[in-house]
């Protein structure tokens, strides 16, 4: 080849290549080539943000993907399923038993109040058991998928809390068939003849319970390193939140310097849209050491013979000692609004906080 273009020692050609290669199809097309790619490069198209993202994939595939991870980790996971099962629903199974066909009593209205909401009282013990499972998968993706750009925090964050809520939606279908039926609350609402509206009306609080948790749970450990300090953070709120919910004081028995805790507080509206579904417009009696000679209200038997068993009640309604601790049911859907409320207000701030704490800033 050096000798045919005349550049090997002694070679000689009078032959103009590269003129003869100007002129050729090949430059020309390797000529309308470049010009492509340049009128490409100088167009808008270069310049879209699409060609510029942080990751490969857009964020509904990093969404989608990192999903469907969850739920297989989840489901070769099963100690955790079996553990959140065996809380959600051994914690109500016990109480039917000591509360069936319990009658409404004026002289104790408080222990029925108490009684009903007991079985979910197990809501610290429900956010500890997400703590350490959040701690593994945000380990593993800060130390392998952040790294290698392989979908963002958001996607990580949004996947954890988007199987966290399913599965704790299923344990509120069996916590809420476990305890309502047996327990015999139905009975309150035949009344009123709202027996499937009321119940469906407490399944939607026990969901709202449980969707809290989860969401509850993922604001503690978002912006903490160990699952340990999140656990005791979230006693000592818990204890705060069922301490100023109205039950054990009511909002005019606490000093008012702590009415502000009543009022922020979920539980406030959780407890009093959950019980007033449950307990409200349902009649209630007297036992028998409960009953006065002289008293205002009704009159138990007014067709007695003898005047010593007319017996005097002052209650004839479960409402009556519902509003004992501010309770009313007409509130119950405003009360489960504002659960909704508590609920993506912890999303957020949790995104808020794991943004603030674990992802790393770009330096100017």
């Amino acid at each position: 080849m050096l000798e045919v273009i005349g550049a090997a020692p002694g070679a000689h050609t009078d032959i103009n290549w590269p003129g003869i290669w100007r002129q050729s199809r090949e430059y020309q097309a390797v000529q309308d080539e470049l010009r492509r790619l340049v009128a490409e490069s100088q167009s808008s198209t270069q310049n879209s943000k699409a060609t510029h993202t942080e990751f490969a994939a857009p964020f509904s595939t990093q969404f989608w993907e990192v999903t469907k991870r969850a739920v297989q980790q989840y489901w070769r996971s099963p100690a955790y399923l079996y553990s959140k099962a065996f809380l959600s629903c051994g914690a109500v199974s016990y109480h039917p038993s000591t509360l069936y066909d319990d009658k409404y009593s004026r002289r104790s209205p408080e222990p029925n109040v108490r009684g009903v909401h007991l079985p979910y009282c197990f809501q610290p013990q429900l956010v500890d058991q997400i703590l350490p499972i959040f701690v593994s998968q945000r380990t593993m993706y800060e130390a392998r998928e952040r790294p290698s750009k392989a979908y963002s925090w958001m996607a990580f964050l949004g996947a954890n809390f988007l199987i966290e809520a399913l599965w704790n939606s299923l344990m509120g279908v069996f916590s809420f068939i476990l305890w309502y039926y047996p327990i015999g609350l139905y009975r309150n609402a035949r009344h009123t003849n709202a027996v499937h509206s009321r119940g469906a009306t407490v399944f939607l609080f026990v969901w709202v319970f449980f969707l809290f948790s989860s969401s509850f749970a993922h604001l503690v450990i978002a912006g903490m390193d160990s699952h340990e300090v999140a656990g005791g953070l979230v006693g000592l709120m818990t204890i705060l939140m069922f301490s100023f919910c109205g039950v054990i004081a009511g909002p005019h028995a606490l000093p008012r310097f702590w009415i502000f805790m009543y009022r922020v507080n979920p539980f406030t509206y959780f407890v009093e849209g959950f019980l007033g579904t449950a307990l409200a417009d349902a009649p209630a009696s007297c036992d028998d050491n409960d009953y006065i000679s002289m008293a205002g209200g009704f009159v138990a038997d007014p067709d007695a013979a003898d005047s010593d068993l007319c017996e005097y009640c002052a209650i004839s309604e479960t409402n009556r000692f519902l509003k004992l601790v501010n309770i009313n049911f007409d509130n119950r859907w405003r009360n489960f609004g504002i659960m909704w409320v508590f609920i993506i207000f912890n999303i957020f701030a949790a995104a808020g906080l794991y943004w603030l704490a674990r992802v790393p800033k770009r330096v100017a």
